[in-house]
Order: C-alpha cells, then structure tokens, then sequence
C-alpha cells in the first residue's frame, strides 16, 4: 500500500476475492451484509478489514508523515505533492476523511483536523488523525447496517404478502 498505487477498483476486486473465499469455504452465506463481515466481532460482525479502508489509512499516514517530517528529501517530495494538481495523496487523504464527514486539510507543515491544528510530531498526529477516521468508518458502517433490512425481516414480510 505505501508503495504501488492501487485504484478503488482493484481494491474492492480483492475485497470480492476475499469474500468469495470465505464463501467457498462455507464461512460465509450469500445475503451475508458487507457492513457486518467489516464490523467488530464484539458489535456483532466478522471482524475483517477492508482492503478499500486500509489504502485509505495507509495514504493519510503517509500524508500526515510527509507533511510533518524534517528531512530535507521528504519535505522536497511533499513540496511536489503540493504543487500537483490532481490526484494527489493530499487529496486521497482529504477524501477518506470526507468519507467519514470529517475535514483534513494539510496548510504548510501543519495538518488541520476539524479546522484544529495539530502542532505535535507527526506520530502523535497520525494517531490522533488514525483514531478519528476509524471511528468515523465505523460510524458510518454501522448506521449503513443498522438501516438494512434483516434477511429474516425479508422473508416474514414476503410469506405474509404471499398469504394475502
């Protein structure tokens, strides 16, 4: 993930992948939620990780370490990454942030949470940075889960609808 560029397509083949295994090896069923195989066990999921949500956190990681760091080789690549115009890890940072309705913004060699400067070496940052936008996966995932229809409510309602 630090190294090789990975488009959202390919991440979520592998995530495809992942999921036709378990299937294949009876770990999970066919109407099994996508939100569930991704949450905690403790919540109710399968506890696995996302390949989507891991090139995500690696890219802000990488974001939050160049935009921080005092060497001179990496402040000289951050520079360029500034100047880019698209596609950039700053913008791949910003957006999975967005993803979980937060704002990053990177100003100079301070990183912005929230509109919140965040002034320490680039570890504490980063795990300030990692623990909101995990929280913020999570948020969203399990409101995503909690909005769907249970399989079990599914069937009741179509055997009641048959026997009208």
């Amino acid at each position: 993930m630090n190294v090789c560029k990975v488009k959202n397509v390919e991440l979520n083949e592998l995530d495809q992948i992942v999921k036709r295994e378990l299937r294949m090896n009876n770990m999970l069923r066919r109407q099994a939620s996508d939100e569930r195989i991704y949450l905690k066990r403790n919540q109710g999921g399968r506890g696995l990780t996302s390949m989507r949500n891991v090139s995500a956190e690696t890219r802000t990681r990488i974001a939050c370490y160049m935009c921080k760091s005092n060497n001179k080789w990496i402040q000289a690549a951050w520079q360029r990454e500034t100047v880019k115009e698209n596609n950039t890890i700053i913008d791949e940072a910003s957006r999975a942030m967005m993803e979980t309705d937060k704002t990053l913004e990177f100003v100079e060699n301070n990183v912005r949470l929230e509109g919140e400067v965040k002034e320490l070496a680039w570890k504490p940052t980063w795990k300030k940075v990692k623990a909101e936008l995990k929280k913020g996966v999570e948020k969203k995932r399990k409101e995503t889960y909690e909005q769907k229809e249970l399989q079990s409510d599914i069937n009741r309602r179509q055997e009641q609808e048959c026997h009208l």
